[in-house]
């Protein structure tokens, strides 16, 4: 939620277990969530769920460079030293996002450092590539059977057509740096 801190949303998510019955909570074989910006408040999770598993799913950076939602760097970006570059034009914006997307990355992939194997990163792309194999993978690691539906459901992953979209500006405003850090991260260039 970004009209509230991180320690907010970390808080509300708590309040949010409570409020299942005790008996409830205490037989639930796992539960989860999907929220984009859970890794912002990571650190809190981590702390408050001593046994937690998360998933840490990147859409290719250059991609996220160019997406036309910039609400993550409009809502998120000073606080982690990435203000919107309000009228500066799009290059800078397009630099500015790719700068967010390699810190948070680097900071998700630091503080799974902390859960160990509990801490899966799964690339967009990859899972593009290879649904069967990938959901295979992100079953295992959420301790799921595969079960006989999985080739059906993979079945309906699709590529989005903004998959490759920074391959349409060739003329960048990156710094090599940036397209290397993109690159270690395991995506290709």
């Amino acid at each position: 939620d970004p009209t509230v801190g991180r320690r907010e949303s970390a808080e509300r998510a708590r309040h949010a277990l409570a409020r299942r019955p005790r008996a409830e909570r205490r037989t639930a074989p796992a539960w989860g969530w999907k929220e984009p910006n859970s890794h912002l408040f990571l650190p809190q999770l981590i702390d408050h769920f001593p046994a937690l598993r998360f998933v840490y799913v990147a859409r290719h950076g250059l991609d996220m460079a160019y997406r036309e939602n910039k609400n993550q760097l409009r809502n998120f970006g000073d606080q982690f030293g990435f203000p919107f570059p309000e009228g500066e034009g799009p290059d800078a914006e397009a630099a500015s996002q790719l700068g967010y997307w390699i810190h948070m990355t680097r900071r998700a992939l630091d503080l799974g450092d902390r859960l160990g194997d509990r801490f899966l990163f799964l690339r967009f792309d990859d899972l593009c590539a290879d649904p069967e194999g990938e959901l295979h993978r992100l079953l295992e690691f959420a301790g799921v059977e595969p079960g006989d539906q999985l080739p059906a459901i993979a079945a309906k992953v699709q590529t989005p057509a903004s998959s490759g979209r920074w391959r349409d500006h060739l003329d960048h405003p990156f710094t090599e740096e940036q397209v290397e850090a993109v690159r270690r991260f395991g995506f290709p260039i």
